[in-house]
This record gives C-alpha cells, sequence and structure tokens, in this order.
C-alpha cells in the first residue's frame, strides 16, 4: 500500500504541547514511552504503541520541525511498525496542523526485531 498522509487540525492543547515538546530539547532526538506521547495520536491507536522516537531540527529563521515516530509492535506479524506525525514549531507558536504518514512503503518501515525480542514483550 502506498504512502497515506492525513493532515490533522491541532486543537489549542495540543498546539501547547507540541510547543513544550519542541522546547524541552535542543535539536536531536530522544526516546518516549507511549505514556508521554504527544496526545494527537488518538488513545484507541495509542493503546496499540509501545514508544517513539522524537526528531527536533531547527532552522535558521527559528523554526523547529518536530517529527514524532511512534512505534507498534504487531506480535501477530513479529514485527515492529512505525507511525510518525511531523509538525512545525515556529517562533510564535505550533503550526495549527500536522501531518501522519499512515502504510509507508519505505525500506525498514516494518522490521523484524532481533532474536530474543518477544522474549520481553
Amino acid at each position: 500500500m502506498a504512502d497515506e498522509p492525513s493532515f490533522i487540525r491541532l486543537t489549542p492543547e495540543q498546539q501547547r504541547e507540541v510547543e513544550s515538546f519542541a522546547s524541552v530539547t535542543r535539536a536531536g532526538w530522544f526516546l518516549v514511552p507511549k505514556e508521554n506521547l504527544l496526545g494527537v495520536y488518538p488513545d484507541a491507536f495509542r493503546a496499540k504503541l509501545d514508544s517513539a522516537l522524537v526528531i527536533l531540527s531547527g532552522t535558521p529563521s527559528g523554526t523547529t520541525i518536530l517529527v514524532c515516530n511512534a512505534f507498534r509492535v504487531d506480535a501477530k506479524a513479529d514485527a515492529i511498525d512505525q507511525e510518525p506525525f511531523g509538525v512545525l514549531v515556529s517562533p510564535s507558536g505550533a503550526s495549527t496542523g500536522g501531518l501522519f504518514l499512515h502504510h509507508g512503503d519505505w525500506p525498514e518501515r516494518t522490521v523484524t526485531p532481533p532474536a530474543g525480542f518477544w522474549d520481553f514483550v
């Protein structure tokens, strides 16, 4: 299945949350458990997630690009899927919308975990 982007409108609460994430650290990345994921992930989907990699990158104009790449452990398929969400945060605040990229077909979107992984899940 091809990449399927879906644009969402952020609520004021979600915008504040995105701004908080973007101000936590400088450009770079960090891991977050599912309990600390952005509220843009619906509750039913969040329940299926394990954690996420948050990536922050700044521009010379002061805009921050935030990507939250959530990981869903799919025990039936013996695999881990990715669900990226991206949003921009300008010096005046978070944009009013963001983008999910569903059903991506990029290399290694779905990966098979190393031996022994399932012993800990």
